[in-house]
């Protein structure tokens, strides 16, 4: 028993680690956002120099749409996983003083299952907005092309 005591102590840790660093990092997307809105209306970010450089075909209007994008996502993202951990969190912290199999343990976990899916659901996105937001549009072309046959 006593082993289990250190099991759920080093598992409370790791969440409450968790959640520290996802809040940290969320606060330095936020930060990031501010600064690339910041740089985009100042026009302090060489974008056209950078895509030249790169040889990426895409306008400088086009790489902050992605990369705001890219951090919103993100931010949503963990913002999601804050609140997974937190249940996770809940549910270690019932299990270690008594009986893991209550009500509230299961209704976290259903809810960590949806928070799961909303990841999912970001992730699929972000990958969507990257890889149909560079002409030529996949997306509009083949589905109109489809249909028209």
């Amino acid at each position: 028993m006593a082993d289990d005591r250190k099991l759920f102590a080093v598992t409370q840790w790791v969440l409450r680690a968790g959640i520290f660093v996802t809040m940290l990092l969320i606060g330095m997307y936020i930060l990031g956002v501010a600064g690339m809105i910041f740089g985009l209306a100042t026009s302090r970010l060489p974008l056209d120099k950078i895509a030249h450089w790169t040889g990426v075909t895409m306008t400088a209007d086009e790489i902050g749409r992605m990369a705001l994008a890219a951090f919103a996502g993100a931010i949503a993202a963990l913002a999601l996983v804050q609140f997974i951990l937190r249940a996770l969190r809940r549910v270690v912290a019932s299990a270690s003083v008594g009986d893991p199999f209550i009500e509230a343990n299961a209704v976290d976990l259903v809810r960590v299952a949806w928070l799961l899916l909303g990841v999912n659901v970001i992730d699929a996105l972000i990958k969507r907005w990257f890889t149909c937001s560079h002409p030529p549009p996949c997306a509009r072309s083949s589905t109109i092309r489809s249909i028209s046959r």
